[in-house]
């Protein structure tokens, strides 16, 4: 994969020659070409812009420059750059959109097939085609030129290098970049998420600030619209109308319970309704706690592998009860009636992402009655700020301890849960929850 990248690298480099010689349709002169894409620079008669051409579809497109200072173009078979100064702009080509970076450029770049990376002296940044928006990581400066990068499933990847260096860095600074870099020494892995920039589909989420506060809160819930990742948002809708409608033909008091907290999946029933044993470990942080866990992909591909029928029980590694302090970010009720809870390590700028699974109830049991009351406990608290199938955020971000068993989900990998800006980055749960302790 290092050898991939740097023939990427290299690729970036190689196709951003000024084409001094060409025009094109009279809008200026050709700055950078590809098989694909061709990027004109217009000076003259008006503002400064440049323009590019997508062949693939014969379409336009155009963005205002700085006057004044070199213009450096840079072209592949999906996106475009022009940097100006430290001002960088990129052509995406699959949304025949120009976007404008929110950082200063001066950085190493890498083009994977949906996704535009940068590394800085802070941080890593991403544009993904498919989400439609920026995202970014925090790391230390040391972290810089000690990444390498992949592509898979959508999703790019910064992997360590080596440790050594960030061991040293951890031991000797209190930078602010502390939790993040322990989160990347936990798994040797971090995923970029899309958590600092929502794509265009998601900019209309209302305002905290327009969302109601009810008497007697701290917070306030605020309706997304969105959904995981692996749903269709228009089955969703039309699936919560339906439950509705059912909800409502029901007689007795004792059927819509049953409807409505009762397990209704099948996928690793036998784990999702029952507790671990062990004692519980006690966790201060969640950055403390996810430290501990074991990487994705060593649970993806152990043997024998996990497996997914009803009856399936924990693995050895899933034999952990955990108690851990964090934030609830979000929340929605899943079609079989678990509801994810999404958790920050900050109240204030969230950083570290993980999901929580409040479990629908065995039909019968001990365990009925033990899952019940952190189940009832989260319905009694939150009241009419329950979710239904799509999330809402709370704002600001509800603190709370958490008490449950480890889960690992085979079913959906990481970066998949959760609404968009509060993707987990692992497949790792606390599922089911045992207690919930609400810090307000």
């Amino acid at each position: 994969m290092r050898s991939l990248i740097s023939l990427m690298i290299i690729f970036v480099f190689t196709t951003s020659s000024v084409l001094a010689q060409d025009n094109h349709n009279d809008r200026g002169l050709v700055i950078a070409k590809s098989e694909n894409i061709s990027v004109i620079l217009r000076d003259q008669n008006g503002p400064r812009t440049v323009h590019s051409f997508f062949s693939a579809n014969g379409s336009w497109a155009s963005t205002d420059i700085p006057d004044g200072g070199q213009v450096v173009a840079k072209v592949s078979q999906r996106f475009a750059t022009v940097q100006v100064g430290n001002l960088l702009s990129v052509f995406d080509a699959a949304g025949n959109r120009w976007v404008q970076a929110p950082f200063k450029a001066k950085s190493p770049e890498i083009i994977f097939e949906s996704t535009y990376v940068l590394v800085v002296d802070d941080g890593i940044w991403a544009f993904s085609s498919i989400k439609g928006g920026w995202s970014s990581m925090s790391s230390p400066p040391v972290m810089k030129n000690n990444l390498s990068f992949s592509y898979k499933e959508g999703q790019v990847f910064a992997t360590l290098k080596q440790r050594s260096q960030l061991e040293q860095f951890s031991q000797a600074s209190d930078s602010k970049f502390k939790p993040t870099l322990s989160q990347t020494l936990r798994a040797d892995i971090a995923a970029i998420g899309i958590s600092a920039f929502p794509s265009e589909a998601h900019r209309n989420i209302p305002d905290p600030q327009d969302a109601p506060l009810r008497e007697g809160r701290k917070f306030r819930a605020i309706e997304s619209g969105e959904f995981d990742s692996f749903e269709n948002p228009e089955e969703m809708r039309s699936l919560a109308r339906n439950k509705f409608e059912d909800f409502g033909r029901m007689a007795s008091e004792a059927e819509r319970s049953r409807f409505s907290d009762d397990f209704r999946g099948t996928s690793r029933k036998a784990s999702k309704t029952s507790i671990s044993r062990g004692e519980i470990e006690e966790y201060s942080t969640l950055d403390g706690f996810v430290a501990t866990l074991i990487e994705d992909e060593l649970m993806q591909e152990r043997e024998p592998p996990i497996a997914r029928g009803a009856g399936s029980r924990r693995v050895e590694e899933e034999l952990r009860n955990v108690r851990v302090k964090a934030y609830i970010l979000a929340a929605s009720r899943e079609d079989d009636n678990d509801y994810h809870v999404i958790l920050g390590n900050s109240n204030s700028r969230p950083d570290l992402f993980f999901n929580v699974e409040i479990s629908g109830l065995p039909a019968s049991g001990p365990y009925r009655h033990i899952l019940g009351e952190p189940r009832s406990r989260f319905k009694t608290f939150l009241s009419d700020d329950l979710p239904g199938l799509s999330y809402k955020f709370y704002e600001p971000p509800i603190p709370l301890t958490v008490t449950g068993s480890l889960f690992f989900d085979i079913d959906h990998r990481g970066g998949t849960v959760g609404p968009a800006r509060f993707r987990p980055p692992s497949a790792w749960e606390i599922h089911p929850v045992t207690n919930m302790e609400f810090n307000e």
